[in-house]
This record gives C-alpha cells, sequence and structure tokens, in this order.
C-alpha cells in the first residue's frame, strides 16, 4: 500500500484531529473576512511571549497578537471584522501531525470487509455488491481477503477488478496487509498531483508535507523530479522530501537491535537498508535540496541511520548542497542506545516521534528490551535536554490520530487509563509548553515553515486550533475530553463546534 500512491509517508497536517469534519461556513468569503479572536488563554508556542489575550486576522494572516486592550481589533482587522469570543476556550496554533499516512488514513474510513472470501469470484461478488452501491468516482476500499485456499490458487489481480468495475478506484488489501490488489482506475490516479488539484480546487482543507516512499530497488524516482513536483498553487502542498525504512516493528521483533531481543535471545530484528543503497540518495538529496526521513525504531538501527546520514554530511559539504542545514528527520527514533543520544543534536538531525506509541508499547516493551534498554526507550526528555527539537506526531492510522492522546501521552507517560510504573521512566515526560510546541512550532520547523506557521504572532499565516478546555493547566483525563471548538486554516473556518 506504500508504493501504490507513492506519497503515504509523513502527513503535515494543519489541527489533525478536526479537519475530518465540514465547517459551517465554507463560503469563498471565509477567506477574506477579517476575525477578532478574545475571551480566553491564547498560547503562542513561542517561549519569550507564551501566552496572549488577543489576536487580529486579516486576509488570512495574523495581524495583531497582544494584550485585550485599546482599539486592538478594528486598527488591526478592520471595522467590518467579525468577532470570535473564546468565552474561556483556549486557543493555540494549528496542531500538527508530524508523522501520519494520509492514505491510510483515508482507507481507514471506507472499508469492505473481506474476510472469509472462498475465491477470485466470490471475492468479484463481494466488490460488485458495493459498487453498485457507491457512486461513481468514489474509492472502494476493502481488506482481509487470503487466497491459499482458494480453487483459482492465484492472487486477485488488476484485471479481475476491471471486470466489476472501471468507474470507482478499487484497493483490496490482504488480510495481514502485506500485499493489495487494485484496478486501473486506481493505477491511474495514484498521483500526487492529486493532492495539488484538490489544493487548487479549494478542497484541501488541510496542509501536507509529502514525504515519498521511496524503497530501493522497487521504486526509484528521481531526486530532482520530485524536488521539482514543489508546493501547490497555495501552497497547501509541499513535496520535498522522501521517506526510506531502515528496520521493522518493535511489537513484531521486527526493529533492528544492538542485542537480542530479551524474549527471542535467537533474534536481533532486520535491517531493511543497507549503506551501499542508502549513499547515492542520500548523496543526490543534498546536492538537490531534499529532506530524508528514515524510520528506524531500534537501537541498532538508530546508530546505522546516523552513521549514513554523519557520512553523507561528510561526503558533501555545505558548499555543495542545496540546503546548508538539511533537517534531515529519523521517524520513530523510538529505542537509542543513551550515547548516541547527543549525535541527534551533534548532526542537526530531528526525531520526530509519536508519544502514543509509548503509552502503547510500554505494556510489553520491558519483555522485549529488558529494564537496562528501556533508558533510551522513547526518551523525550533527554532528546530535547540534548538540544534537539522533536516533531511530534501520531503514525495515525497505526494509532487513532487524535492531537489529544498525543498531547496528554507526551505530558503524563501514562496510558489512557492512568496506569504506569517505575519501568515506563516517567521523568521522560516534557512540559506542556515542550507538548505544545511539538505538536504546532517543532514540526513547522521540520517542515521548513516555521516562518509561516507554527506560532502565534504577527506576520504568521491565521492557523488556529481553539479547545473548550485550556490543556495547558488541566488534568491528564480532561486533557482526553476536551472539546474541539474551531479549527481555522489560512484565516478559514475549516471546523466549527461551537
Amino acid at each position: 500500500m506504500r508504493n501504490m500512491w507513492a506519497i503515504g509517508g509523513l502527513l503535515f497536517a494543519c489541527v489533525f484531529s478536526s479537519c475530518q469534519d465540514s465547517s459551517s461556513d465554507d463560503s469563498a468569503s471565509n477567506f477574506a473576512r477579517a476575525w477578532c479572536i478574545s475571551g480566553g488563554p491564547i498560547y503562542t508556542a513561542i517561549d519569550q511571549n507564551p501566552k496572549i489575550e488577543a489576536v487580529a486576522i486579516r486576509q488570512g494572516t495574523i495581524t495583531y497578537a497582544g494584550s485585550n486592550t485599546g482599539n486592538w481589533c478594528k486598527e488591526h482587522a478592520g471595522a467590518n471584522s467579525k468577532n470570535i469570543a473564546l468565552n474561556g476556550a483556549a486557543a493555540y496554533p494549528g496542531f500538527t501531525d508530524a508523522h501520519g499516512h494520509l492514505i491510510g488514513i483515508g482507507l481507514r474510513e471506507m472499508t469492505l470487509n473481506l474476510e472469509g472470501t472462498s475465491s477470485v469470484k466470490d471475492l468479484k461478488r463481494r466488490l460488485a455488491s458495493v459498487a453498485a452501491k457507491t457512486p461513481p468516482g468514489e474509492t472502494i476500499y476493502g481488506r482481509g481477503w487470503i487466497e491459499t485456499q482458494w480453487p483459482e490458487d492465484r492472487f486477485p489481480n488488476r484485471e479481475d477488478l476491471d471486470a466489476v468495475t472501471k468507474n470507482h478506484p478499487v484497493i483490496l488489501e490482504r488480510a495481514d496487509g502485506h500485499a493489495i490488489v487494485v484496478n486501473s482506475r486506481t493505477l491511474f490516479e495514484a498521483d500526487i498531483t492529486m493532492l495539488n488539484a484538490l489544493a487548487h480546487e479549494g478542497e484541501l482543507n488541510i496542509r501536507v508535507y509529502n514525504s515519498v516512499d521511496l524503497l530501493p530497488g522497487k521504486n526509484t524516482p528521481k531526486i530532482a523530479d520530485l524536488r521539482a513536483l514543489g508546493k501547490s498553487e497555495d501552497s497547501r502542498v509541499t513535496t520535498r522530501a522522501i521517506k526510506l525504512y531502515a528496520d521493522g516493528a518493535l511489537g513484531s521483533r521486527g526493529a533492528a537491535l544492538l542485542a537480542p531481543y530479551s524474549d527471542d535471545e535467537k533474534n536481533s530484528g532486520l535491517m531493511l537498508l543497507k549503506e551501499s543503497q542508502a549513499e547515492a540518495i542520500l548523496d543526490a538529496a543534498l546536492r538537490d535540496g531534499v529532506q530524508i526521513n528514515t524510520h528506524a525504531i531500534g537501537d541498532r538501527a538508530n546508530r546505522l541511520v546516523l552513521d549514513w546520514y554523519e557520512a553523507a554530511f561528510a561526503r558533501v559539504p555545505e558548499s555543495q548542497r542545496a540546503e546548508k542545514n538539511p533537517r534531515w528527520r529519523i521517524e520513530h527514533s523510538q529505542i537509542i542506545e543513551p550515547s548516541d543520544i547527543p549525535r541527534f543534536s551533534a548532526l542537526g538531525v530531528i526525531p520526530s516521534m509519536q508519544p502514543s506509541h509509548a503509552i502503547g508499547d510500554l505494556h510489553f516493551a520491558p519483555d522485549r528490551l529488558g529494564k537496562d534498554r528501556l533508558a533510551g526507550a522513547y526518551a523525550w526528555r533527554a532528546l530535547i535536554d540534548s538540544g534537539v527539537i522533536i516533531a511530534g506526531g501520531s503514525d495515525a492510522p497505526v494509532e487513532v490520530g487524535d492531537p489529544r492522546i498525543e498531547f496528554y501521552a507526551a505530558t503524563q507517560r501514562k496510558d489512557l487509563s492512568g496506569f504506569n510504573n517505575e519501568n515506563w521512566n516517567p521523568e521522560q515526560k516534557v512540559t506542556r509548553q515542550e507538548a505544545l510546541k511539538m505538536f504546532t512550532a517543532w514540526p513547522a520547523y521540520a517542515a521548513f515553515q516555521e516562518a509561516q506557521t507554527g506560532t502565534i504572532a504577527v506576520g504568521m499565516k491565521a492557523d488556529l486550533t481553539i479547545f473548550g478546555t485550556d490543556l495547558m493547566t488541566a488534568s491528564g483525563p480532561d486533557i482526553q475530553t476536551a472539546k474541539t471548538i474551531l479549527t481555522m486554516v489560512d484565516g478559514r473556518i475549516v471546523f466549527d463546534g461551537r
């Protein structure tokens, strides 16, 4: 599924839990409207000025950010501006998911259950039934088929699906998630230009920072061609990054470890990428200004990726780079040998981490790793203290994709029931100001967009999230249940829960 669309790697999405809902005012005038916001705490994600009282917006840009005194609204938003009264709710920069799988999130909502399918013929029958009830052009996604006992003794193929419908993109995933079959309509539409087209048509209510999956030897797009894709006309979609995969996952014991698994002493995990495969890609990316974002979960994978990045930086000096500071990332950065933690800062590498992984994984991680290796597991505090930022995300649809859960996990380091113990290293939790930056200012920096988004300040794009609960002071349980009041992107209300 990752390679079929060639866009599934990373999602930079303003307000990642709320944009799924429609706006109460979706007209073109909504964008041109001037707004004045006050009546509750407004958190800027700027350490020097963390909290303000009022914000004015005009033409999608913040024109005032300060105290709620004087004639600020009329002066900075104009006489025809409209007021948004917080009434005690709290406003923040637009919450951002620095690591999510855009296609997977969408497909999760459109599932055809194919469990128990007995043959290719049966699969086609089930698909035909759904296609008959699905408007032309809408995608049909299914999962659950297993071909091992089918009388045809083969996988389903594109021709099978084309015989049922050519009017719908069709995506049918095997039960284990390791194989997928699509029809010709899907292959035709599976292009990055789809996102740009949505942005051009005004139908994309989020910002997407797109990272293209690259598996050496299977799909190898030209690095320069990737950078040429650039941005959509309204800058909602940016494609300038490649995602590589160094190892597997901890739960399935596929994460590459420096020493064997504590509960599987003959297994140290699996590296999916070799340095010889990565070298040319890394060097070309530096010269062409393409960001590299590499999946690495185990301590061996993280060490090797740091080694490869360091070697590439040495081979391609700053004078030969399109971006002197390439802001390369390691996605997940879950298990790190403590001596490797300072290397992130030294190399300028950004750990892109998902707090919800920790509060789920830490139920089984002690068995996989043993107590000693947990010192470098989900080490948010140690990484920040070493001098790096953390781009916070969710890895949806692997996790729910709810910013409240991510903020809670980062600041509480407890599971959703409130449980933790000493093995969870609670000292690795972060402050609320740091958590806010993990989902606002720091992902903006990780996407080269810190001059436009991620904070509330004059001149920044008017991307805002308003919750009914003040996340900066609320109890852990109250963070989880905070109501989303309003989401604004470019000064346009894209969700209104008032």
